[in-house]
């Protein structure tokens, strides 16, 4: 092309049918990122034409309903983003796709993200096993060494968790099948009789014992499949290839193949069989013993996760994508501070407003006296049993069900240090750290941040000195009346239902009359 440029041009056509060609899909696939990472690397521009018989908006409606897609859409998971235009410069009843790709997932180049994912473990406390003897060894190992927390927590039953998401784990006649499949597809393309000329040099050279590409090496390979699956030995063919012969062993290799697939096919049905009455036996147990699980399944809910190893980011009505490190944490950093619609910082009071921000004069200052008083053991250990359990951690790593089970010296460390805070009205420079998590909305996330929502994670003591001193100022509220007339859910016991209830019958009443409702908020 003009400028010295390398166009590279890919037609394909792909089974409309997946039923039984699923090897022969996936071998397309591999050949056809194999084209592409080498027109990448010779800087070669690319066009793929071609039917793959495939929908993006399938793909992209399935995932969105499941959190997964069939096999099928492999090559979709690579892209960035595609859609379907009409082409209008010659006759056609298919619509053009334009697809943007990630190549760096696409290659089976694995980011730096990913890469990292396989050495991160996070700990997971399986607090459901625990009896009140391993909380006793628990307490009794902080009551001797306070500062070891870490080696205290080897007394509660952990595991190590990768953050990968977990995939599914094939039964090995089942991958070693798919292998063996995979072998002979490879030993048919060089046999192969537009190639097999040229390929005969190397599959006739009996010296390269270790060489996959020479017919000795696939010789040995063929006579274990055969002994492996207890079949004839009239598919292992002579010893040595030649052009007098090489048709019979491609028609065995054929005929070999077959088998093979068929076998694969009830394999894996099988297999599928018995994962569905596996997990209608675990539905069914759910349905008793954890009914959140069981919902979870009955709606087809997964967990999903994301890497932010990159990011798209908007700039002037168009879409660019961002890959490095420090880049992507100043974007991440902005879009957290900005996704509330402000960023926080101090602020001046509207004059108009300014009055109602103002002390109440007829409210006596001295009631809140007390509101920094050190908490007595028998009010802190309120607190601290009605933290609620199963929470995630806080930066800190220590959890509400260890603060519960501390023995009576590690309790009255804790309750001096909340002290000492309470006195000189200050705290810990840690506890204003805190932990950010993106979380997916139920869409596809697309590097795009705003398909997350935010939620993040406070040191459990901080919240803890939070709740006592809530519990205190609303004990004051209550008991000289501060909160006044329709402040219903300020005060405990109290909520909206009772006002709820008031404009329900206001509506009914309007609706029974035929009255005209004004409703303002």
């Amino acid at each position: 092309m003009k400028g010295h440029i390398k166009l590279r041009i890919i037609q394909i056509y792909l089974h409309a049918n997946t039923t039984g060609n699923r090897p022969i899909i996936e071998d397309i696939y591999d050949k056809l990122f194999s084209i592409l990472e080498e027109a990448l690397d010779h800087n070669y521009k690319i066009m793929i034409m071609g039917d793959f018989n495939l929908k993006y908006e399938d793909f992209s409606k399935e995932y969105r309903c499941k959190g997964r897609a069939h096999w099928k859409y492999n090559i979709f998971r690579h892209t960035l983003n595609a859609s379907n235009f009409v082409v209008d410069f010659f006759n056609t009843d298919h619509h053009a796709v334009s697809v943007t790709m990630i190549t760096q997932g696409l290659f089976e180049q694995t980011s730096h993200a990913s890469l990292k994912q396989h050495l991160i473990k996070k700990r997971i406390f399986d607090y459901a096993k625990m009896t009140p003897e391993k909380w006793s060894n628990f307490s009794s190992y902080l009551e001797t060494d306070a500062l070891n927390i870490p080696a205290a927590t080897a007394h509660i039953d952990n595991h190590l968790s990768s953050t990968e998401q977990k995939r599914e784990i094939l039964p090995r006649s089942i991958s070693s099948l798919s292998n063996h499949i995979k072998s002979l597809n490879s030993l048919r393309k060089l046999l192969c009789p537009s190639k097999f000329s040229s390929n005969f040099d190397l599959l006739s050279n009996d010296s390269y014992h270790n060489n996959k590409n020479t017919w000795i090496y696939y010789h040995t390979r063929i006579k274990y499949i055969l002994q492996e699956f207890n079949l004839p030995n009239n598919f292992i063919g002579p010893k040595r290839i030649s052009f007098s012969n090489v048709s019979t062993i491609r028609s065995n290799i054929d005929d070999l193949r077959k088998i093979l697939l068929a076998k694969y096919d009830s394999l894996y049905k099988s297999h599928d069989d018995d994962r569905i009455k596996k997990f209608v036996q675990t539905r069914c147990e759910n349905y008793k013993d954890n009914q959140g699980l069981m919902l979870d399944s009955l709606l087809d809910r997964k967990k999903r996760s994301i890497v932010i190893d990159r990011l798209i980011v908007k700039e002037n009505n168009t879409s660019r994508l961002i890959t490095t490190p420090q880049e992507i944490k100043e974007n991440v950093n902005e879009h957290f501070q900005k996704c509330p619609a402000s960023i926080s910082r101090e602020k001046d009071i509207p004059p108009e407003w300014a009055s109602f921000y103002q002390p109440l004069s007829d409210v006596d200052s001295n009631i809140y006296n007390d509101l920094m008083a050190p908490p007595s053991g028998f009010e802190w250990n309120a607190i601290i049993s009605a933290l609620p359990k199963d929470k995630a951690v806080s930066p800190s790593g220590i959890s509400n069900e260890m603060y519960q089970h501390l023995g009576p010296n590690m309790k009255q460390i804790v309750l001096d240090f909340i002290s000492a805070c309470l006195n000189l009205s200050s705290i810990s420079a840690e506890w204003l750290i805190a932990h950010v998590y993106p979380i997916p909305k139920p869409k596809i996330w697309e590097c795009d941040l705003n398909n997350t929502r935010p939620i993040t994670l406070l040191d459990t003591l901080r919240k803890a000195l939070v709740r006592l001193l809530n519990n205190r100022l609303a004990k004051i509220f209550v008991d000289h009346k501060i909160l006044k007339g329709s402040q219903y859910a300020g005060l405990p016991g109290s909520s909206t239902f009772e006002p709820l209830r008031i404009i329900n019958k206001v509506i009914q009443d309007a609706k029974k009359n035929n009255h005209e409702l004004w409703i303002l908020s």
